[in-house]
């Protein structure tokens, strides 16, 4: 049996948790978490629990089945220790510049290039 300290680990987590539409067990989460607690400590838990909710947060999941049921977060593929962080987007370019094409009319045909054989 677990002490109350490490029940009261537990509920910290499930308070800190980000919210999700539909189920979240509480039983099989408490049951991933003992297993966890087995071989990482507290800390590694909790830290990759609120870089999860920050990832949630920042690609605006919170309150959506998309956010993972924390049985799942603290299950064997150990969630919880990946890294979490948000991939900026590629910038996108202007078509005519990566084209190279400029602000004439398509009308006019395509750009000269004898200026550029002599």
């Amino acid at each position: 049996m677990l002490t109350p300290e490490l029940d009261a680990n537990f509920m910290s987590l499930w308070r800190e948790k980000p919210e999700r539409e539909g189920g979240n067990p509480i039983k099989r989460a408490y049951r991933a978490y003992r297993q966890r607690r087995k071989y990482h400590s507290m800390c590694d838990i909790f830290a990759g629990l609120m870089r999860y909710k920050n990832f949630c947060h920042q690609k605006r999941q919170i309150g959506t089945p998309y956010v993972m049921q924390l049985a799942t977060f603290l299950g064997p593929d150990e969630h919880f220790l990946e890294d979490w962080s948000v991939m900026m987007p590629r910038a996108t370019r202007d078509i005519s510049v990566r084209d190279g094409l400029s602000d004439r009319s398509w009308a006019a045909g395509p750009r000269s290039t004898r200026a550029l054989e002599t």
